[in-house]
């Protein structure tokens, strides 16, 4: 089964849903936005999360930009595997 993965705007939506309860009204969307792109958006959810825990391990309730970078890029990327005939 093939799943879209999702475009920018919903790339923001994902993290906005996760981070509800933090002040994200900081975070550079230009940075997040191009980091995120080849992720599903159960993947985003997941980085977003992660950053959260970042967040409130650090004691803040505020989550950065690097935070959200940081756990977008220790995501698993899909890899293009080749056509293996044998």
């Amino acid at each position: 089964m093939d799943f879209t993965l999702p475009d920018d705007a919903s790339v923001e939506l994902v993290v906005k849903n996760r981070l509800s309860s933090f002040q994200i009204n900081n975070l550079s969307w230009a940075r997040i936005v191009p980091t995120a792109r080849g992720l599903s958006h159960a993947e985003i959810a997941t980085a977003a999360e992660n950053a959260a825990k970042r967040a409130i391990l650090s004691g803040r309730s505020r989550v950065h930009t690097d935070d959200l970078i940081t756990a977008l890029e220790e995501r698993p990327r899909p890899t293009l595997q080749a056509d293996r005939t044998v």
